[in-house]
């Protein structure tokens, strides 16, 4: 009975000793998991450069996050990562931000630090911090606006631009192929639009030899419900006499149409069968489709011609005569 008594002791010692293996060995893979998991899920570099106008943020990841915390303080005082200022982004391995977002001046030195944060909340230690000294450069326009006209905004900037560059074209060009133009005010008038298309435009500053250019911004959208200055011929000439109070013929107002809503047009009054050359031509750019003659004579027979003068430069034929006589 002695014996039987041992043994069964000995079984029950065996089993709380094979039990307490198998939790220590379940609390050892937990623990090897959670320090599998956290070394599958950090950062493992972190740099910051800066880009004219932008800041460029690399930063080499093991894992997977849902997205980044990047924090930032002025060198000069005595700021944590925790209690910084921050912002987020959800790009693996790059970011690039405008300093302007930022509100950072120039010939100041920052700090950087970075941390992950997984789809659980679960977030790394902050990595950094990196420093750098934001350089002057040439900043970029804001508010860019395309509304049959193209404008924006450099007022707040620290630097004076000494002109912009604007380029535009159909929905979807890449910066290089489209239509440039320089301007010396903050606001272009003169487009050529086709109607019922959808154009971007983008613009960017130039300060001067030691600063350079600000980078494109845009592109903005803009669809357009009319032609404007699409160089096209005018049509539909027509006249009709201008009277005084006394019921006298004393001139003519001549209009004609254009579906390409220039704004620039050329035009002459001269004798019957005269070239529209033969006499000095006159012109109006101010997308005004009409003229008005008063130094011409009763009964006398004029031609009047008209033509677009285009954007570009070039010009259309000579549309006309039409002939032109007040009585």
């Amino acid at each position: 009975m002695l014996v039987l008594r041992k043994v069964v002791a000995d079984i029950a010692k065996l089993k709380v000793q094979a039990y307490l293996v198998l939790v220590l060995g379940l609390l050892y893979g937990c623990t090897k998991d959670d320090e599998s998991n956290a070394s599958q899920n950090q950062i493992d570099y972190f740099e910051v450069s800066q880009n004219g106008s932008s800041l460029d943020f690399y930063y080499g990841i093991r894992g997977e996050f849902d997205y980044f915390e990047i924090a930032f303080a002025e060198a000069g005082y005595d700021v944590k990562a925790e209690y910084a200022d921050f912002f987020t982004t959800s790009n693996q391995e790059r970011v690039e931000k405008p300093i302007r977002d930022l509100i950072f001046a120039s010939d100041v030195v920052y700090h950087f630090w970075i941390r992950g944060v997984q789809e659980n909340g679960k977030k790394t230690d902050w990595f950094g911090p990196k420093t750098i000294n934001i350089s002057s450069f040439c900043e970029n326009p804001y508010a860019l606006e395309f509304n049959g006209y193209i404008a924006w905004n450099y007022y707040d900037n620290e630097n004076d631009a000494s002109f912009y560059e604007v380029e535009y074209g159909a929905q979807g060009f890449e910066v290089g192929q489209g239509q440039k133009l320089s301007s010396n005010s903050e606001t272009i008038f003169d487009l050529s639009l086709e109607k019922n298309k959808v154009y971007d435009a983008y613009v960017r500053a130039y300060c001067n030899i030691d600063l350079g250019h600000s980078a494109w911004v845009g592109p903005v959208s803009y669809f357009a419900e009319q032609n404007q200055n699409v160089c096209l011929e005018p049509y539909n000439l027509s006249y009709f006499t201008e009277y005084n109070f006394f019921g006298d013929p004393v001139g003519a107002s001549i209009s004609w149409k254009d579906d390409g809503n220039n704004k620039t047009y050329e035009f002459n009054l001269v004798g019957k069968h005269k070239s529209p050359e033969s006499s000095a031509i006159e012109s109006r750019s101010d997308y005004g489709t009409q003229i008005t003659y008063t130094q011409i004579s009763p009964n006398v027979n004029y031609d009047f011609y008209v033509r677009t003068v285009c954007l570009d430069g070039s010009k259309t034929a000579w549309v006309g005569p039409l002939n032109v006589k007040i009585q």
